[in-house]
């Protein structure tokens, strides 16, 4: 039977309401899982709109994942229990999606399972990483600084990511102004010229030419989405489909060596922080093998832990590898001779930091002139398509 997500109302035990919402296949599952917070089920209904975005896997937020491990962090720090945490969380003001996580979650603590177990059930919004972050910590009673440990790394990644997105933000700029000044000269110059018949033969056809292209843009514009739509369904639906795009998209000049040694610097920073918590080696790659969304980057990943597990170091299996970079190769070959792997890790980390940002910086460098150029094309057709004609017009007149 489909599982799907409802709404209720229940009475706790000193007579007061309370409303939220809940993952089960039946009403009788909702009264058997409210029974073990001692609530009292008034009414239970199907919610459709919730049901369908919890099958469509609309994952938690980003935002979303760190508020939870901030006032969880902060809640365990001052001697709160975490089933207290978790109901507390509860009558905050959340969304619908992180309400029926925290309600399982509550269930689940209260039939004995870990958190780290409960959280389980909800990998493809935490992640592989994050869940072995909590049980490392759960199991050695300091859950707290496992939470504050996540919290620094979402941190650290969340400006990683707004350093690149802030070095690019001009050029984006310029692809606004190309887009607008494209479409004042489709929707404004092309008809006045072709209005007052001052364009030459090669510009009526081109004038023609646009005009059947914007006429026509509303069925250009919704083809492009359902291939999109297409596209996308393919990519999370089949893994062979997935593989090529990643690996395609790895090979673009500039960009794709971006967003490789960006996942490289995510993959050292995982790997670092699970060998800090003690952690074995062949274990924790495993887990953020698990995490890397790049299915290409993670076969590779999978191709060195498998060389790892066969008894070759991490040196020997990763040398082979071409995305990953030789002053890399050479930090960690230094750790393992010198038993210091994990700090090698952080300064190999630090190194990629430093690369990436400078990668993005060289990107939005290479973009600016490339966007001119553009700019410049749009102008020349005005002048050509406009002005030029003018000027013969005015020419000709008899003063």
């Amino acid at each position: 039977m489909m599982q799907k997500i409802y709404t209720f109302v229940a009475l706790n035990p000193l007579g007061q309401k309370s409303f939220g919402s809940l993952d089960a296949h039946t009403v009788q599952d909702v009264l058997t899982a409210l029974e073990h917070h001692q609530l009292k089920l008034i009414s239970a209904r199907v919610s459709y709109w919730l049901t369908f975005l919890y099958w469509c896997n609309v994952s938690l937020s980003r935002q979303e994942v760190y508020l939870f491990s901030f006032d969880m962090a902060y809640l365990l720090r001052a001697g709160v229990s975490i089933k207290d945490s978790v109901h507390s969380l509860l009558r905050q003001k959340v969304s619908q999606k992180m309400k029926i996580i925290l309600n399982r979650t509550s269930i689940y603590l209260n039939q004995g399972l870990n958190l780290s177990e409960a959280l389980k059930m909800y990998v493809s919004d935490f992640g592989e990483f994050y869940i072995s972050v909590i049980q490392i910590y759960e199991k050695s009673g300091c859950l707290d600084q496992g939470f504050f440990k996540i919290l620094s790394y979402l941190k650290w990644k969340d400006a990683l990511e707004k350093n690149l997105i802030k070095g690019l933000s001009y050029p984006i700029l310029l692809l606004v102004v190309f887009f607008c000044l494209s479409v004042f000269y489709i929707e404004s110059v092309v008809p006045i010229a072709d209005d007052l018949h001052m364009s030459s033969e090669t510009g009526n056809t081109f004038s023609s030419s646009v005009t059947f292209l914007w006429s026509y843009g509303p069925e250009i514009l919704l083809g492009m989405i359902l291939s999109w739509g297409l596209g996308r369904i393919l990519f999370h639906q089949s893994p062979r489909f997935k593989l090529s795009c990643n690996y395609l998209f790895s090979l673009l000049p500039f960009i794709g060596k971006l967003h490789t040694h960006r996942a490289l610097l995510i993959f050292s920073h995982q790997l670092e922080m699970l060998l800090k918590a003690q952690y074995p080696l062949e274990k924790s790659l495993e887990i953020v093998t698990k995490g890397t969304r790049n299915l290409w980057l993670q076969s590779r990943f999978n191709d060195i832990m498998k060389k790892i597990q066969g008894g070759s170091s991490f040196y020997k299996a990763m040398k082979h590898e071409h995305f990953i970079p030789k002053t890399y190769l050479r930090l960690i070959q230094t750790g393992e001779d010198s038993s210091s792997l994990t700090e090698c890790l952080e300064t190999a980390r630090d190194y990629l930091e430093d690369r990436v940002k400078a990668s993005g910086d060289r990107i939005a460098l290479l973009l600016q002139p490339v966007m001119m150029v553009f700019i410049g094309m749009i102008m020349m057709m005005f002048v050509l398509h406009f002005i030029l004609p003018l000027y013969d017009g005015i020419s000709e007149w008899d003063f």
